[in-house]
């Protein structure tokens, strides 16, 4: 009987270790990918422009990821796809550079069983062996 209430701590304790980390997490603001690209500014001032192709973007389909760096044409970029709710798996696209700061990628986003639509798609441009990491948010069409 002492294996009940022990399990039940265990568990009531990730849960709230849970939403700890999801609380204390920085806030990333929502991106309209429907209405167009999204754009920020990595800790150096650089800036960077997020797309996804064809809109509006929906799960399971093939979609062209692109990104635009600013006055950037030798970095190394990719855009690592992740659920903020829920471990989705694995989802990384590598871009190429396609010219002038831009770097493009085919890939999809999967779809949750949950119904949950908001994703996280952490952009990683490296260059000269440094990374330089920037999250857009953005939600699939229903």
């Amino acid at each position: 009987m002492q294996r009940i209430p022990l399990l039940f701590i265990l568990i009531a304790t990730l849960v709230a270790c849970e939403k700890t980390a999801e609380q204390g997490a920085p806030q990333i603001p929502l991106c309209d990918i429907h209405s167009g690209l999204c754009e920020g500014r990595l800790d150096d001032g650089t800036v960077v422009r997020f797309d996804i192709t064809p809109k509006p973007v929906k799960a399971l389909e093939a979609l062209q990821f692109s990104v635009y760096v600013d006055g950037v044409s030798d970095a190394k970029v990719s855009v690592d796809l992740a659920m903020p709710a829920m471990y989705m798996g694995e989802n990384k696209i590598a871009l190429v550079p396609t010219g002038e700061g831009n770097y493009s990628g085919k890939g999809s986003v999967v779809k949750c069983t949950s119904g949950d639509r908001l994703w996280d798609a952490a952009v990683t441009i490296e260059r000269a062996g440094k990374p330089s990491t920037i999250h857009f948010r953005f939600e699939t069409a229903p």
